[in-house]
Protein backbone atom coordinates (compact mmCIF):
# COMPACT_ATOMS: atom_id res chain seq x y z
CA UNK A 1 0.00 0.00 0.00
CA UNK A 2 1.23 3.15 -1.00
CA UNK A 3 0.77 6.30 1.67
CA UNK A 4 2.23 9.60 1.66
CA UNK A 5 4.05 11.11 4.73
CA UNK A 6 3.43 15.28 5.45
CA UNK A 7 6.23 16.52 7.29
CA UNK A 8 6.20 20.13 8.78
CA UNK A 9 8.25 23.17 9.91
CA UNK A 10 8.00 24.91 12.79
CA UNK A 11 6.24 28.13 11.09
CA UNK A 12 3.50 25.62 9.98
CA UNK A 13 4.73 25.16 6.15
CA UNK A 14 5.23 21.76 4.47
CA UNK A 15 8.48 20.10 4.80
CA UNK A 16 8.24 17.35 2.56
CA UNK A 17 5.92 15.35 0.92
CA UNK A 18 7.20 11.58 0.41
CA UNK A 19 5.56 8.64 -0.70
CA UNK A 20 6.27 5.47 0.47
CA UNK A 21 5.48 1.37 0.18
CA UNK A 22 5.24 0.13 3.71
CA UNK A 23 8.23 1.59 5.54
CA UNK A 24 10.34 2.21 2.27
CA UNK A 25 10.24 5.47 0.48
CA UNK A 26 9.12 4.64 -3.17
CA UNK A 27 7.69 7.16 -5.36
CA UNK A 28 7.81 10.78 -5.83
CA UNK A 29 9.02 13.09 -3.16
CA UNK A 30 8.76 16.59 -3.13
CA UNK A 31 10.79 18.68 -0.36
CA UNK A 32 10.21 22.81 0.42
CA UNK A 33 11.71 25.78 2.07
CA UNK A 34 10.35 27.14 5.32
CA UNK A 35 9.11 30.00 2.86
CA UNK A 36 7.11 27.66 0.73
CA UNK A 37 8.88 27.10 -2.23
CA UNK A 38 10.02 24.31 -3.80
CA UNK A 39 13.49 23.34 -2.82
CA UNK A 40 13.75 19.78 -4.41
CA UNK A 41 11.60 17.19 -6.76
CA UNK A 42 12.50 13.38 -7.42
CA UNK A 43 11.74 10.23 -7.35
CA UNK A 44 12.48 7.02 -4.95
CA UNK A 45 12.61 3.74 -6.39
CA UNK A 46 12.50 0.43 -3.16
CA UNK A 47 14.47 3.48 -0.90
CA UNK A 48 16.77 4.75 -3.37
CA UNK A 49 16.57 7.84 -5.18
CA UNK A 50 16.46 7.42 -9.13
CA UNK A 51 15.71 9.24 -12.06
CA UNK A 52 15.23 12.82 -12.69
CA UNK A 53 16.41 15.00 -9.80
CA UNK A 54 15.66 19.18 -9.95
CA UNK A 55 16.67 21.77 -7.44
CA UNK A 56 15.77 24.67 -6.80
CA UNK A 57 17.15 28.01 -5.05
CA UNK A 58 15.29 29.36 -2.15
CA UNK A 59 13.97 32.08 -4.10
CA UNK A 60 12.09 29.17 -6.48
CA UNK A 61 14.08 28.78 -9.40
CA UNK A 62 15.43 26.18 -11.02
CA UNK A 63 18.76 25.68 -10.22
CA UNK A 64 20.02 22.54 -11.07
CA UNK A 65 18.71 19.03 -13.21
CA UNK A 66 20.58 15.96 -13.16
CA UNK A 67 19.41 11.88 -13.55
CA UNK A 68 20.54 9.53 -10.83
CA UNK A 69 21.16 5.69 -12.35
CA UNK A 70 22.11 3.36 -9.93
CA UNK A 71 22.70 5.96 -6.95
CA UNK A 72 25.16 8.17 -9.03
CA UNK A 73 24.59 10.65 -11.22
CA UNK A 74 25.18 9.80 -14.97
CA UNK A 75 24.68 12.29 -17.74
CA UNK A 76 24.09 16.13 -18.23
CA UNK A 77 23.93 18.47 -15.24
CA UNK A 78 21.84 21.53 -16.07
CA UNK A 79 23.35 24.60 -14.14
CA UNK A 80 21.02 27.85 -14.12
CA UNK A 81 21.52 31.24 -12.55
CA UNK A 82 19.30 32.94 -9.66
CA UNK A 83 17.41 34.22 -12.24
CA UNK A 84 16.48 30.04 -13.78
CA UNK A 85 18.35 30.88 -17.10
CA UNK A 86 20.59 28.27 -18.17
CA UNK A 87 24.37 28.39 -17.54
CA UNK A 88 26.29 25.52 -18.73
CA UNK A 89 25.84 21.30 -18.87
CA UNK A 90 28.67 19.16 -16.52
CA UNK A 91 28.95 15.67 -17.51
CA UNK A 92 28.80 12.45 -15.04
CA UNK A 93 29.86 9.32 -15.42
CA UNK A 94 28.91 6.90 -12.64
CA UNK A 95 29.16 9.78 -10.30
CA UNK A 96 32.30 11.48 -11.54
CA UNK A 97 32.53 14.69 -13.03
CA UNK A 98 33.76 14.71 -16.94
CA UNK A 99 35.70 17.60 -18.46
CA UNK A 100 32.97 20.26 -19.49
CA UNK A 101 32.17 19.79 -23.36
CA UNK A 102 33.40 22.87 -25.42
CA UNK A 103 30.01 21.39 -27.54
CA UNK A 104 27.72 21.51 -24.75
CA UNK A 105 28.67 24.75 -22.61
CA UNK A 106 28.20 26.95 -25.34
CA UNK A 107 25.03 28.37 -26.59
CA UNK A 108 23.88 26.91 -30.18
CA UNK A 109 23.74 30.43 -31.97
CA UNK A 110 26.29 31.09 -33.13
CA UNK A 111 28.28 27.93 -33.98
CA UNK A 112 31.47 26.90 -33.77
CA UNK A 113 32.56 25.77 -37.35
CA UNK A 114 33.15 22.30 -35.19
CA UNK A 115 29.13 22.87 -35.07
CA UNK A 116 28.44 23.23 -38.75
CA UNK A 117 28.04 19.78 -39.68
CA UNK A 118 26.99 19.69 -43.75
CA UNK A 119 24.26 17.22 -45.04
CA UNK A 120 24.95 17.07 -48.79
CA UNK A 121 26.72 13.61 -48.26
CA UNK A 122 22.70 12.67 -48.58
CA UNK A 123 21.67 11.39 -52.22
CA UNK A 124 18.60 13.60 -51.86
CA UNK A 125 20.44 16.89 -51.93
CA UNK A 126 21.60 17.62 -55.74
CA UNK A 127 18.02 16.66 -57.33
CA UNK A 128 16.29 20.42 -55.23
CA UNK A 129 19.51 22.20 -55.55
CA UNK A 130 19.14 21.91 -59.07
CA UNK A 131 15.84 23.12 -60.70
CA UNK A 132 16.12 25.61 -58.21
CA UNK A 133 19.51 26.90 -60.27
CA UNK A 134 18.07 26.46 -63.56
CA UNK A 135 14.80 27.97 -62.85
CA UNK A 136 17.07 31.04 -61.28
CA UNK A 137 18.84 31.26 -64.93
CA UNK A 138 15.80 31.12 -66.46
CA UNK A 139 14.17 34.53 -64.71
CA UNK A 140 17.37 36.10 -63.91
CA UNK A 141 16.36 38.82 -66.85
CA UNK A 142 12.83 38.45 -65.69
CA UNK A 143 10.98 41.05 -63.39
CA UNK A 144 8.46 38.79 -62.62
CA UNK A 145 10.62 36.04 -61.31
CA UNK A 146 12.63 37.80 -58.79
CA UNK A 147 10.36 38.07 -55.82
CA UNK A 148 10.20 34.16 -56.29
CA UNK A 149 13.84 33.91 -55.79
CA UNK A 150 13.61 36.20 -52.47
CA UNK A 151 12.59 33.16 -50.26
CA UNK A 152 15.51 31.01 -51.46
CA UNK A 153 18.34 33.69 -50.84
CA UNK A 154 17.00 34.52 -47.18
CA UNK A 155 16.89 30.58 -46.13
CA UNK A 156 20.61 31.48 -44.98
CA UNK A 157 19.41 33.54 -41.92
CA UNK A 158 16.02 32.17 -42.17
CA UNK A 159 14.66 32.63 -37.99
CA UNK A 160 11.49 30.24 -39.11
CA UNK A 161 11.26 26.67 -38.04
CA UNK A 162 9.95 25.04 -40.97
CA UNK A 163 7.29 21.25 -40.83
CA UNK A 164 8.06 20.23 -44.36
CA UNK A 165 11.85 20.08 -45.76
CA UNK A 166 12.99 17.83 -48.70
CA UNK A 167 15.66 16.06 -46.22
CA UNK A 168 14.55 16.31 -41.95
CA UNK A 169 16.92 15.81 -39.72
CA UNK A 170 18.57 12.96 -38.08
CA UNK A 171 20.72 12.07 -35.64
CA UNK A 172 24.60 11.92 -36.35
CA UNK A 173 25.19 8.57 -34.69
CA UNK A 174 21.82 6.90 -37.05
CA UNK A 175 18.44 6.34 -35.80
CA UNK A 176 19.24 2.95 -34.00
CA UNK A 177 22.10 3.77 -32.35
CA UNK A 178 20.02 6.70 -31.06
CA UNK A 179 17.16 5.22 -29.77
CA UNK A 180 19.19 2.46 -28.16
CA UNK A 181 20.46 4.97 -26.11
CA UNK A 182 17.20 5.81 -24.55
CA UNK A 183 16.58 5.05 -20.62
CA UNK A 184 13.96 3.29 -18.88
CA UNK A 185 13.70 4.50 -15.70
CA UNK A 186 14.25 2.56 -12.52
CA UNK A 187 10.93 3.44 -10.93
CA UNK A 188 8.90 2.77 -14.34
CA UNK A 189 10.21 -0.62 -14.70
CA UNK A 190 9.28 -1.45 -11.46
CA UNK A 191 4.85 -0.46 -12.15
CA UNK A 192 5.58 -1.91 -16.07
CA UNK A 193 5.01 2.01 -18.06
CA UNK A 194 4.75 1.42 -21.32
CA UNK A 195 3.73 3.31 -23.77
CA UNK A 196 5.13 6.12 -25.95
CA UNK A 197 6.49 9.80 -25.45
CA UNK A 198 5.78 12.59 -28.33
CA UNK A 199 8.14 15.26 -28.52
CA UNK A 200 8.44 18.27 -30.69
CA UNK A 201 12.00 18.95 -31.72
CA UNK A 202 13.08 22.52 -32.89
CA UNK A 203 16.27 21.56 -34.68
CA UNK A 204 18.05 24.62 -35.50
CA UNK A 205 20.38 24.63 -38.69
CA UNK A 206 23.79 23.82 -36.90
CA UNK A 207 22.36 20.47 -36.02
CA UNK A 208 21.81 21.72 -32.38
CA UNK A 209 17.64 21.03 -30.18
CA UNK A 210 17.47 24.42 -29.20
CA UNK A 211 13.93 23.26 -27.12
CA UNK A 212 12.00 20.25 -27.20
CA UNK A 213 7.89 20.31 -26.27
CA UNK A 214 6.17 17.56 -25.08
CA UNK A 215 2.99 16.37 -27.14
CA UNK A 216 2.31 13.32 -25.07
CA UNK A 217 4.43 11.78 -21.65
CA UNK A 218 4.40 9.08 -19.95
CA UNK A 219 5.10 9.29 -15.87
CA UNK A 220 7.86 8.43 -13.50
CA UNK A 221 10.43 10.03 -15.19
CA UNK A 222 9.81 8.24 -19.05
CA UNK A 223 8.96 12.15 -20.17
CA UNK A 224 12.13 13.48 -18.86
CA UNK A 225 14.29 10.72 -19.87
CA UNK A 226 12.77 11.14 -23.39
CA UNK A 227 13.57 15.14 -23.43
CA UNK A 228 17.29 14.77 -21.92
CA UNK A 229 17.99 12.13 -24.85
CA UNK A 230 16.68 14.29 -27.62
CA UNK A 231 17.61 18.00 -26.33
CA UNK A 232 21.81 16.64 -26.40
CA UNK A 233 21.81 14.66 -29.28
CA UNK A 234 23.61 16.39 -32.33
CA UNK A 235 21.43 16.24 -35.25
CA UNK A 236 22.29 15.97 -39.21
CA UNK A 237 20.49 19.96 -39.88
CA UNK A 238 17.48 19.65 -42.15
CA UNK A 239 18.18 20.64 -46.06
CA UNK A 240 15.27 22.92 -48.35
CA UNK A 241 16.18 24.08 -51.73
CA UNK A 242 20.27 22.84 -51.09
CA UNK A 243 20.13 24.85 -47.30
CA UNK A 244 20.20 23.80 -44.25
CA UNK A 245 17.41 25.37 -42.16
CA UNK A 246 15.68 25.30 -39.59
CA UNK A 247 12.97 22.25 -38.43
CA UNK A 248 10.55 21.69 -35.92
CA UNK A 249 9.44 17.59 -36.06
CA UNK A 250 7.77 14.59 -34.10
CA UNK A 251 10.00 12.23 -32.28
CA UNK A 252 8.35 9.31 -30.74
CA UNK A 253 9.86 6.98 -28.13
CA UNK A 254 8.85 3.81 -26.70
CA UNK A 255 8.61 2.91 -23.36
CA UNK A 256 10.28 -0.33 -22.60
CA UNK A 257 12.86 0.81 -25.42
CA UNK A 258 12.33 -1.58 -28.38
Amino acid sequence: MNDSIVNYYSNGKIESVIRFNGEIRDGEALFFYPNGNIKRELTYVNGIISGTVKEYSESGMLKELYVIVDGKRDGPTSYFDENGVYLEDRFFVKGKLQRVLEERSQPPLPPSEKKDITGTETPKSPPPQKPVKDKKQKTESDNFGLPKEQPRSSLDDDPAFYFDVEIMPEPTIGWIAFFDKLVYPEGAQKRGISGTVKLRAFVNRYGDVEKTEVISGLPYGCTEAAEILVYYTKFKPGILRGKKVNVQMEISLNFPPD
